[in-house]
């Protein structure tokens, strides 16, 4: 979901901000949904930013965001299904 008209700063920081968001989600909403959806963005976003930034930048950010995709995965393990949960 990586913005065209932003920078490529603006959108290193707004893929930064997905990545907290996505475990916020996790974490505090337990809306893992949401925060998976967060993260699938996140993905595009980098494949995006791939042909402006270093090899080595790429290679950071995939680890980042593998990173929170295993907290998440690891969290959603934590709390399976309720169901009586009324979402």
């Amino acid at each position: 979901m990586g913005h065209d008209s932003l920078s490529v700063h603006d959108n290193l920081v707004l893929l930064r901000t997905m990545l907290v968001h996505a475990e916020e989600k996790a974490v505090k909403d337990r809306d893992f949904e949401e925060a998976q959806a967060i993260l699938d963005q996140a993905r595009e976003t980098i494949e995006i930013l791939k042909p402006y930034i270093s090899p080595d930048l790429y290679e950071e950010l995939l680890r980042e965001w593998v990173g929170k995709t295993l907290k998440v995965e690891h969290i959603r393990g934590d709390y399976p299904p309720n169901e009586f949960d009324e979402r």
